[in-house]
């Protein structure tokens, strides 16, 4: 029997606590790139959180294309990668610079970064900052891009139409089924959380907070959906001086946003059950299950939250971590009692959790990589899950 596949699964907040993650975000993923090539083995799957992106004239760097080119040449790999940006210093405020250092994550934090990257320009004739969310699929690891399942199930209005008139020459047949989106291209998607937030103030208090999806192939023919995100937090609600009133605030926003993530996930497998595929069958056999979700992400919320709590008793929805979470062996931690993502505040916000009703992720291990390179470059540590994938064979 030919052995599983193994599929290798990393989260990291790529900017936190960085300010040249802000204006010169090529030399920050290069570094980070070079660092996680440390876990000796190419990641298959990255969700990056805080991925800046700035472009200046005609140049352009990105945090996340950096961070794969640089780790794709230490291991000899290549990555498809796909920004979602979620703030645009084009459209979003320029506040005047706050005391201190200015940057994320230094008092009120936002105004920094677009100063740092634009040449205090606001995004105009000093260049454009844009930050967001980054997925990351390996090339060699035989995963591909999947059809979204919705992208053949009502009937195409048109189909008559274009029979009638016609189409170009080397246009496939008209389908009766419709368009939307392209079944032939399937991309990655990224969705608002609620509640809507317009970044008004310029401070992570009006933040919008968006998740990043895509849908996968294994070689054996399973469907994977991977997805990231980085939840709300709230000036206030952690460390020396923090308000409860403001952490329970945070808490209930980042609650909403979870419940937006739950609904998302709802409509994604209502969508599976009413697929067919473009040949008019069922997209799954009756009675089938939906393929594997595996959510990534800076959460702000530890594993006893309320927020992680409300994703893991949803029943055939629920999100649970891949394991006993633990210090990954070779780390300067490795064998110590207490577990923390965050490097300054010392708390476990970062994590990796799936859900499978199929049975075909196999979880092997699931840790922290507190690499001393890493811990310069960013205030999280990445945290890696090891799955193999088992066919449907080895299920049943």
């Amino acid at each position: 029997m030919p052995a599983a596949l193994e599929l290798w699964v990393v989260t990291l907040n790529a900017g936190g606590g960085r300010r040249d993650a802000a204006s010169s975000p090529d030399e920050a993923g290069t570094g980070l790139g070079a660092a996680l090539a440390g876990l000796g083995r190419a990641p298959d799957l990255l969700g990056l959180q805080e991925a800046s992106r700035l472009r200046r004239g005609p140049v352009q760097q990105c945090l996340a294309t950096a961070l794969a080119s640089a780790l794709g040449a230490a291991l000899g790999t290549r990555y498809r990668v796909h920004f979602f940006p979620i703030l645009d210093s084009r459209h979003h405020p320029l506040l005047p610079v706050p005391q201190g250092e200015g940057g994320r994550g230094k008092g009120e934090e936002g105004a920094g970064d677009w100063r740092l990257a634009t040449g205090d320009r606001g995004g105009r004739e000093g260049g454009r900052f844009q930050l967001g969310n980054a997925i990351l699929v390996r090339r060699g690891a035989g995963l591909r891009p999947a059809p979204w399942p919705w992208a053949a199930q009502e009937p195409n209005p048109l189909a008559p139409f274009l029979a009638r008139e016609g189409g170009r020459e080397g246009d496939p047949p008209p389908s009766t089924l419709h368009p939307f989106p392209s079944v032939r291209s399937p991309s990655p998607l990224s969705v608002p959380l609620p509640p809507p937030r317009l970044y008004s103030t310029g401070t992570r208090d009006t933040e919008p907070r968006h998740l990043a999806l895509a849908a996968l192939s294994t070689p054996g023919g399973q469907r994977v959906y991977f997805m990231t995100t980085h939840l709300a937090t709230l000036a206030g609600e952690r460390g020396p001086g923090a308000d409860p009133q403001r952490a329970e605030a945070a808490s209930r926003l980042r609650r909403t946003e979870c419940q937006g993530i739950l609904d998302v996930i709802a409509e994604l497998r209502a969508a599976e059950a009413a697929s067919v595929t473009r040949r008019g069958g069922p997209l799954w056999p009756p009675g089938g299950v939906g393929g594997g979700i595996i959510l990534t992400g800076d959460f702000n919320a530890q594993p006893a939250s309320p927020e992680l709590d409300l994703l893991s008793a949803t029943g055939g929805a629920a999100l649970r971590p891949p394991g006993q979470l633990h210090w990954r062996e070779g780390t300067a931690r490795a064998g110590d009692g207490a577990l923390w993502t965050h490097v300054g505040d010392r708390v476990q916000i970062d994590h990796i959790l799936v859900n499978d009703p199929a049975g075909r992720l196999d979880p092997k291990d699931y840790g922290i990589w507190n690499d001393s390179e890493v811990e310069t470059m960013t205030d999280h540590y990445p945290v890696v899950a090891r799955f193999a994938l088992r066919s449907a064979e080895e299920r049943s």
